[in-house]
């Protein structure tokens, strides 16, 4: 939201320690990603390959020790793998209260294609909780990770049922993304947080607002700046907004209200090279957060459309094949839902992430920026069920022919 956001509240950490951590963080990482892959996958077939000997050649007890026991390290090396988040360094202690789609009407309501779960309004004694604008819901573990408007990563730990709802959220982690060296660390426009991605070997793609660029983290907070996309050297409110990676390793991401060829502009990152798109979506709504559906066919996309302060926001979600996802494309998205007037979901959501419930059905996670300013508006976590077949027709496709009436025989 373009609003004049107050002064940032103090860290919470002592000076000292907060700068030692950011220090520490820009330390450059003396292994490559790539050659830390190579390193475990080695140590773990070398483990394999002895825990095999050692079936063949100690006796029956020692074979069970040391079988246990190479089991036991491979085990651990592989859950240490699988988790990919961040050690962020403070905990986060949460209140959530549960809040109906629309206020004071209980229930599942259906919208388009979508059907309401569960929602949260989340709130945290730490003065640097809030504004909450990137969501990701990857972790094995049913973890949220989440950035904010003020430069930090959050690590959210929900309490789900069995049948996969969120019910609550009471504790988490959070921590300061460490920015380039000789930047102003505690000036706003220089921390601004907007979306966030995940490569599959758990690094961390973020997107900036105002001083626009991208940044490339590694699970120890190392960071580089990727190239930046040229329409961003003159923008400083409508860079990008959204932001996620695709099964083939290319980013997508698309601007808040850079203008061209009729719609806004979209990019796709790919080997140090940024190729330009024109996103068309219905008139004056911004894309604000995106994520990949887990089967990697379709791109889901939170819009918004500012009314008042007052009124709030109009929001919805589209989505996007991700085989239309090529250089110089007009993409059209297509509907999923509009959220109406008085819903919960008139509050300012900037992050959309998709899971899969127990029962196979799809789920979208939406999360809301309060901007700081708790008495006009909340930090959101809202679940919805997602049904293809009740998509909306889609208006960007042309109807159907009519089948001609056969005369009556007499």
């Amino acid at each position: 939201m373009r609003a004049t956001r107050p002064r940032e509240a103090p860290c919470n950490a002592r000076p000292l320690q907060r700068e030692a951590l950011v220090a520490a963080c820009q330390i450059p990482c003396p292994v490559s990603p790539f050659v830390t892959q190579v390193l475990f996958r080695s140590v773990l077939s070398l483990l394999r390959s002895l825990a095999v000997v050692a079936g063949a050649v100690l006796p029956p007890t020692w074979r069970s020790l040391s079988l246990g026991g190479f089991t036991l390290v491979a085990l651990g090396l592989s859950a240490s793998q699988a988790s990919r988040l961040p050690n962020l360094p403070d905990l986060l202690s949460l209140r959530a209260a549960p809040v109906t789609f629309i206020p004071r009407i209980p229930g599942r309501v259906q919208v388009g294609a979508l059907t309401y779960l569960s929602g949260l309004s989340l709130s945290s004694p730490n003065p640097n909780f809030g504004g909450l604008s990137g969501l990701l819901a990857d972790e094995p573990d049913g973890q949220l990770t989440v950035v904010t408007d003020r430069g930090y990563l959050l690590s959210l730990a929900p309490r789900y049922g069995a049948d996969g709802v969120v019910l609550g959220v009471t504790e988490g982690k959070i921590g300061r993304l460490p920015l380039e060296r000789g930047l102003n660390q505690r000036r706003l426009a220089n921390k601004d947080a907007e979306s966030l991605a995940r490569s599959p070997d758990g690094r961390l793609t973020v997107a900036f607002e105002r001083n626009d660029r991208v940044r490339l983290y590694d699970r120890d907070l190392n960071a580089r700046t990727l190239p930046k996309p040229v329409a961003l050297e003159r923008s400083r409110w409508n860079g990008i907004e959204a932001l996620t990676e695709l099964p083939d390793g290319r980013l997508f991401a698309l601007s808040e209200g850079i203008k061209r060829g009729g719609g806004l502009r979209a990019w796709l990152y790919e080997r140090g090279q940024w190729s330009v798109l024109v996103y068309k979506s219905k008139p004056d709504f911004s894309p604000t957060g995106a994520t990949l559906s887990p089967d990697g066919k379709t791109v889901f996309i939170v819009e918004r459309r500012f009314i008042s302060y007052f009124q709030g926001f109009e929001a919805r979600v589209v989505q996007v094949p991700v085989d239309k996802l090529r250089a110089n494309a007009v993409l059209h998205p297509r509907t999923v839902a509009d959220f109406p007037a008085g819903s919960i979901a008139q509050a300012n959501l900037e992050g959309i992430a998709a899971v899969k419930l127990p029962d196979g059905r799809l789920s979208l996670l939406l999360i809301s920026d309060n901007n700081f300013v708790p008495y006009l508006q909340a930090n959101l976590l809202l679940q919805f069920a997602y049904d293809p077949q009740r998509l909306p027709r889609d208006p960007n496709q042309p109807p159907k022919p009519v089948a001609k009436p056969r005369a009556l025989a007499l």
